[in-house]
């Protein structure tokens, strides 16, 4: 059930891209009497920022959160929008001490359990909610095949690694496919180019799967082409937008 909270920031990563700052990954209290479903968002804001269309009222966004339901804190990753807003003062002037005020949960883009197969196709912060729902599958022991494709600009970006290549090297049934989208010249050793391709080249051999997609609306829009021109059924894809 929605509810109104105070949360304090404990840590604050930055992750940066030719000295501009892309995503902060924030790491925060678990407020008293919070609870939530793997996969949902707040709206979140800041004491000192408030809504210039609404004098008086904080300036809210909507946070996916990263960390699974029997975690003792919160987590999420926020992509800076270099414009303004709630995300560039949270990047210039958040740190672990700071309070949050936070609205939620909220949101219906959660794991459905029915099938024995999960997709999961994120791009950037929209890696967020589908860290949420493969840390509950982990922690509860799911049996169900995960492919977890994910798109990154740059190899500084690939949020989440060494917790993600864990689970792919220590879970028979995860399997990791990262790859980077920056254009120029690879910037590691693993696969580069769009995320997209991927997933086709994988294909679509089982009607006992759900399909996870999150990202960018370009990225998602991609990833609609891709699911369509592999003949998967609407009702099997699930799908949040990040900016």
């Amino acid at each position: 059930m929605a509810g109104e909270f105070d949360a304090k920031v404990l840590e604050v990563e930055r992750f940066a891209e030719e000295g501009k700052n892309t995503y902060l990954l924030i790491r925060m209290e678990k407020p008293q009497g919070f609870e939530f479903k793997a996969g949902q968002f707040v709206l979140a804001g800041h004491p000192k920022l408030k809504n210039n269309d609404s004098p008086g009222e904080l300036l809210y966004r909507a946070y996916s959160i990263a960390a699974a339901p029997h975690m003792p804190f919160l987590e999420f990753v926020i992509a800076i929008e270099p414009t303004g807003g709630l995300s560039k003062f949270l990047s210039e002037h958040l740190a672990p001490g700071d309070t949050l005020h936070l609205k939620g949960p909220f949101g219906e883009f959660l794991h459905r359990s029915q099938k024995e197969k999960a997709v999961f196709i994120v791009t950037g912060a929209g890696i967020a909610p589908a860290m949420s729902m493969v840390r509950d599958l982990m922690f509860k022991g799911s049996k169900k095949v995960i492919q977890f494709f994910y798109g990154f600009h740059s190899c500084d970006m690939f949020l989440f690694k060494e917790e993600l290549k864990k689970y792919s090297t220590e879970r028979d049934n995860f399997f990791l496919f990262p790859t980077s989208f920056k254009d120029g010249p690879c910037c590691w050793n693993g696969t580069c180019g769009y995320v997209q391709p991927l997933v086709e080249e994988a294909g679509y051999n089982d009607e006992n799967t759900h399909f996870y997609v999150c990202g960018s609306p370009g990225s998602m829009k991609a990833s609609f082409e891709v699911l369509t021109k592999m003949k998967v059924p609407m009702q099997k894809i699930f799908t949040e937008v990040q900016a």
